[in-house]
């Protein structure tokens, strides 16, 4: 608003130091920053913004290994 971006909390990670993003619309831009906390609450110096944009997909699906794993189907191929 009036210039200064404001953020929504997407995540919270305490675990490890990785989070995937899903459910992306395609054709937007996305912009995250990243904010570390301390056992006490205290926040850390946020990180730079890093800007995105999301693609539609125009490739369809492809096969890229076929084998015969000793299965046999019948009609339906779970």
């Amino acid at each position: 608003e009036d210039g200064v971006p404001i953020y929504t909390r997407i995540a919270k990670v305490t675990d490890n130091y990785n989070y995937y993003i899903s459910d992306l619309v395609p054709g937007e831009e996305h912009t995250y920053i990243v904010v570390g906390y301390d056992i006490y609450g205290n926040r850390g110096i946020e990180s730079d913004p890093v800007t995105i944009s999301t693609s539609v997909d125009t490739d369809g699906p492809t096969i890229t290994l076929v084998s015969n794993a000793g299965n046999s189907y019948t009609k339906i191929i779970p």
